[in-house]
Order: C-alpha cells, then structure tokens, then sequence
C-alpha cells in the first residue's frame, strides 16, 4: 500500500493543480468569455473524439492492462510489447477514420441543432488519434509503474495550454476558429509528450514480439481486445452520452451551460482518477499470485478513503453553489442541479472503492462488457425520459440514476462470488459528520462580499470536517498521515 499512497499523493497534487487551472479556464473564463454555444461546441469535440479514439484503439490498452504482466522483463524490454500496441492501434485509427467519413452525412443530421459544432466536425478525427495514442502509452506506462506522468500531462499541462489558448483569443490574438485550433492542440499534447518520454526510455523495444506469443496467448489476446472494444467504447459513450443527447435535443447552448456545471461536480472524483490508474497493475499482480487478501484490503481502503475526500469536496461544492454560479452568466444558473446530481453520482463511483478495477483485471473480465452495456442502456433511457421534461438537470440525475444501477451490478457480484464488499462504519460516520455541517451551514446567512462568504464558509467547514473525522478515525490511513504531518510540523528545528 505504501507505493500506492506515495503515488496516489503525488497523482493528486498534480490533479488539483489542473483542477485549480481548470476552475479558472473551464469554470470561470470559458462562460464568461464565450457563449454558451461555443462552450458546447469544445465539450462536444471533447465527447466525441474520446469515444472514437476508443473505437480506434481495438481493445488493445485493454489487452496491456490485462496481459502486460506475462510480457514484463526488463531485461529483454518487454519482449517488443510497445510496437506490436503502435502497429494495432494505428491500424486500427485506419479503420475508423475511414467508417467515420463513410457516416459523415449522418453525423451532421443527428447535430443539426448544434450548427457551430458541425462546422468543426473535421477535428474530431485530428483530435482522436493524439487521445488514442496518449490512451495507449500511459496505460504502458502504468504498467510499468508509471501512472504519474499520465495525471500530469492529462489533468496538468492540458489545463494550462487551454488557459493559454482562451488568452490569446481573449486579447484578440486569435479568432473563434484559432482557439479551436489551439483548443485541440492542447488536448492532443499529452500524447505527444508521452510519446517522446517513451521514445527516450532505455528498457523499451521497438522491435516486434519474436516467438514470444504462443497460439494460447494469440488467443487470449484476441479475446481481451474483442471484448475491451466493447467495453472501451461502452465505457466512454456512457461518459459523454449525456453532452451528445443533450446536443442533438436541445443545441449547442444547453450543452455548454451542461458541461460548465457538469464540470464543477466532477471535481470530486479527481482524487479518484490517480488511485484507480495506479491499483490497476497491483490488482493485476494480486490476481497473478491469487492474493485474495490483499485485494479486499486495498478494496476496502480504497472506499474509505476516497468517500472521505469526495464527501468533504462535495460539502464544500453544494454549500457554494449559488455563490459560485453568482459569479457566471445567468444563464448558467439553471445548473445548479446538475452539479448536485452529478456530485452525487461521483461520490457514489467513490464509494464503490475500485470494483471495476478488481473485476476488470480478474479472469471474469467479459463480465464488465455486460454490465458496461447495461449502463448504456440505462442511460439512454433515462436520458430519453428526463431530458425533454427536465432538460440539463434530466440529464445529470439520469447519470445518477445509471451509476447508482451500475455499481449494484458490480459490487453485487463481488460480493456474492468473493465476499467482497467496500462497505464499513467509516462511510456511516463520514456521512454523519458530512450532513450535519450541512445543516450547521444552513443556519449561517449574511450579505457579505460572495467571496468573503466563499472563503469564510469553505475554511471553517474544511476545518470541521478535518477535526472532526480526524476524532472520528474515519480512516485509519487519514489518522496516520494526519498525525506524521503533525509531527513533522511541529518537530523543533535545529538551529
């Protein structure tokens, strides 16, 4: 566990350092500065280019997830893993560049309510192949225990280029088109900076695997892409289903008011994204060496501890709500729902602990495909349902209404074939303390300055959740950290 915490740490620092860059580019700036349409039309680009990129990749960063382990030998760089991953994934950008222009038309009827977001169909695919190549190599990296540079790059530098970009366009430097450009750029340059950081790597090989992949493993190998294309690109339409049916229903325009507010209840699973990257191979080696013990450990940590995070980030969200989207557009006040609902859902993802980590790197893995359509479904129906009635906050509690159905699949079928299970008393006493502060804020009203009140409410409640879950022991690892921070704070130095 301590490599795990060491990088979890780390890979969180990074994150909300992006976090902080993107509250200000994505949260602050974008609906300040543009209109709500050309927020939709850079969330749309984003929703579509992900989910081909995964159409794109053939299963194969599922394939590294799963399969790495029996080609990991540094002495003999992995046995040309990395080329045989290059020569799929390119081969496979080939075939689905050539299936999207042959659906162009199609494409541009289901957006017709999104016009401005037709005009940039083209850099989908552009943007696509620099999000499938970054998909590839930082699941390569995690799989060398790498799964920093990934976070960095994803959730750093690409915040910071975007402010950039929406600098240049703010100061008339460039046109709507040239952010658009720069916009794209930025999201493509992780890829690029994971590639030359695997380029420049000694124990990698660029020549192909040779009489290494027996018939058994050729096999296996299909098996984990054909099914990991399944659930690669189940996986990411569930993710950006909402923003696309939102484009099509209603335009541009609510889509972006969506993605602002979508974004503000994201920050909570931020934490997440580090400590799921990181298990990933760890879960793999414990299945490898059959350590079930091990796996319901870091299982149950993991709830705990994220719950923990995501509760207090959610508290101090829900609790600045109307002072926040008091500093946007009006228009973006009918959001502040969606920011609840999706909060909500991901601190119900947070809860789970990393059940989709666990059954992905098991050898019951075809299972997740199942379960993974199954949400699909359940998305689209509530979408179809909510949003005409309900329109942006539709769509938000229909994500709640699916996640809470996904992780039931999930984590009931750990439980009932392992005796895996997240659940303990540290939920119950966390979410004990996080709702009773919420109502202590409640009785707190004034008309000060909307930042004052921000920082005044967020500083006493932080330092209430803290004190009083650190008295709790929600956690045992919080305790720990909390008392070696303690310890190092106060330790006399030496003069």
């Amino acid at each position: 566990m301590g490599k795990i915490q060491q990088q979890s740490l780390k890979g969180g620092i990074y994150s909300y350092l992006g976090v902080l860059i993107g509250a200000i580019t994505t949260g602050f700036l974008m609906p300040t500065i543009f209109q709500a349409s050309e927020v939709g039309v850079a969330k749309l680009l984003i929703s579509y280019s992900t989910i081909f990129a995964q159409i794109a990749g053939l299963g194969f960063p599922s394939v590294c997830s799963r399969l790495f382990t029996h080609f990991r030998d540094y002495s003999k760089k992995h046995n040309g893993f990395l080329m045989l991953g290059f020569i799929v994934i390119i081969a496979g950008f080939i075939i689905a560049s050539a299936i999207y222009y042959m659906c162009w038309n199609y494409l541009k009827t289901i957006n017709a309510k999104s016009e401005l977001f037709v005009t940039y169909l083209n850099y989908v695919v552009f943007l696509s192949f620099f999000t499938l190549l970054f998909n590839y190599i930082d699941t390569y990296l995690t799989q060398l225990y790498n799964a920093i540079s990934g976070v960095i790059h994803k959730e750093f530098t690409t915040r910071l280029l975007t402010l950039l970009a929406i600098g240049l366009f703010y100061f008339n430097v460039v046109s709507f088109e040239g952010f658009i450009i720069l916009y794209v750029s930025s999201w493509s340059a992780p890829g690029l900076i994971l590639l030359w950081k695997i380029v420049r790597l000694d124990d990698t090989s660029w020549k192909l695997p040779e009489n290494f992949i027996t018939k058994t493993m050729q096999s296996e190998m299909i098996s984990v892409s054909t099914f990991g294309i399944i659930m690669g690109f189940s996986g990411m339409a569930v993710l950006n289903l909402d923003s696309i049916m939102l484009g099509s229903m209603l335009g541009d325009n609510y889509t972006g008011i969506y993605a602002i507010t979508f974004f503000a209840g994201s920050l909570i699973i931020i934490p997440s994204r580090a400590l799921q990257k990181i298990s990933t191979v760890y879960y793999s080696d414990a299945w490898k060496n059959n350590d079930l013990k091990l796996i319901a450990d870091i299982y149950k940590k993991s709830s705990s501890n994220q719950y923990l995070i995501g509760t207090l980030i959610l508290l101090l969200l829900w609790v600045n709500a109307d002072n926040l989207l008091s500093l946007l557009p009006p228009i973006y006040s009918q959001g502040k729902y969606v920011i609840l609902y999706i909060g909500l859902a991901n601190l119900l993802e947070m809860a789970s602990g990393s059940n989709v980590v666990i059954i992905s790197t098991s050898k019951h893995y075809k299972l997740l495909t199942i379960f993974t359509l199954c949400l699909m479904i359940l998305i689209v129906v509530t979408n179809l349902m909510l949003i005409p009635s309900m329109g942006i906050v539709g769509a938000a509690l229909a994500s709640l209404l699916a996640t809470l159905g996904y992780n039931l699949m999930r984590g009931g079928y750990l439980y009932i074939k392992y005796k895996f299970q997240p659940i303990s008393v540290s939920q119950l006493k966390t979410s004990i303390i996080g709702i009773g502060l919420y109502c202590v804020s409640l009785l707190f009203n004034s008309d000060w300055n909307v930042w004052v009140k921000m920082i005044g409410n967020s500083s006493l409640l932080m330092g209430a959740f803290l004190i009083l879950t650190y008295k709790a022991r929600c956690t045992e690892e919080y305790v720990s950290y909390a008392q070696k921070l303690t310890k190092k704070i106060l330790r006399p130095r030496a003069l």
